[in-house]
């Protein structure tokens, strides 16, 4: 081969390396951005993530992913799978269906209690009489209520009903939670994609300040800084052209500087909150969803 011949080769290869670069390019400038908008952990401050995803919608933000943790998994995973219907009655809709279970377990504890006090008091004779029986009444009631303690098991039940037991990976808009579970002495953080949904959801919100005598087997990863509001986690699961988060822990999101990822965080700062938020009505709920609400419209312009 020739010096003339390499020379050529060399300049052809050269442009087409060029051209494919410049498609390259071309196609950056052109592609829609994927934006993912990521939700804190938060308890029932995390309420105020309604009203900030309304916020967005109004301001005509697309959201293309999702990743939200504990409350953020929630409210998150209730936008995931019907982008199009109206958030707040949606979380409206499902609590509801949770205080019905509730008090409908709460009845069938109280008739469980008086048959079994009224069992025992026949079988003595009535020896053990009715305060034996009022005892088993109250002990048969004391299960749990909508006020004193939510239940995550009964939580998963009534999500899994309401989500029609889908899969994570089968959510309008992609959504992705993540998890602390039980190995050896430690912990280890697990990232759901594919699994039961509602399982995925409640395992993320499993904080036993909420769901009192929660068995810890998984736990809201909460307690693991970066995790809290899951800023690095989102960007290498979806690798996206821009997050948008927003906190309402009260602190700033922990993640590397070295992330290769736009990022937008909206601090929701809310200095008190009740556990009435969680209702989905009455003052506090709205207090809460109000903060969110013109906190995100705000700082979106």
């Amino acid at each position: 081969m020739n010096f003339r011949k390499i020379i050529s080769y060399f300049l052809l290869f050269s442009f087409i390396i060029v051209l494919l670069n410049d498609c390259r390019t071309l196609q950056n400038l052109f592609r829609k951005p994927k934006v993912c908008l990521v939700l804190s952990v938060g308890g029932d401050k995390g309420i105020s993530h309604i009203g900030g995803i309304d916020a967005l919608k109004e301001r005509n933000i697309q959201i293309d992913c999702i990743f939200g943790n504990s409350m953020g998994s929630v409210i998150g995973s209730l936008y995931a799978t019907a982008p199009n219907e109206n958030l707040r009655e949606r979380y409206g809709k499902f609590i509801a269906e949770y205080i019905k279970k509730t008090e409908k377990e709460i009845k069938g504890g109280f008739l469980t209690g008086f048959l079994i006090g009224l069992g025992a008091m026949l079988v003595t004779g009535g020896t053990l009489g009715w305060e034996t029986m009022l005892g088993s009444l109250g002990a048969g009631a004391i299960t749990s209520s909508f006020h004193e303690k939510f239940d995550n098991d009964r939580f998963k039940r009534v999500m899994n009903e309401y989500y029609k037991n889908i899969t994570v990976d089968k959510t309008i808009i992609p959504f992705a939670t993540e998890y602390q579970y039980l190995k050896g002495q430690g912990l280890e953080m697990h990232i759901a994609t594919t699994e039961n949904l509602a399982e995925a959801v409640s395992r993320s919100a499993n904080n036993p300040f909420i769901f009192k005598g929660a068995k810890l087997t998984y736990i809201d990863p909460g307690g693991d800084r970066a995790a809290s509001v899951p800023i690095e986690e989102t960007c290498l699961h979806y690798n996206p052209t821009k997050i948008i988060a927003l906190n309402v822990t009260g602190a700033k999101a922990y993640y590397s500087e070295k992330m290769n990822c736009d990022v937008e965080e909206i601090m929701i700062n809310l200095k008190e909150s009740s556990p009435e938020a969680i209702k989905g009505t009455g003052k506090e709920f709205e207090k809460n969803y109000k903060i969110g609400y013109e906190t995100v419209k705000k700082h979106i312009k």
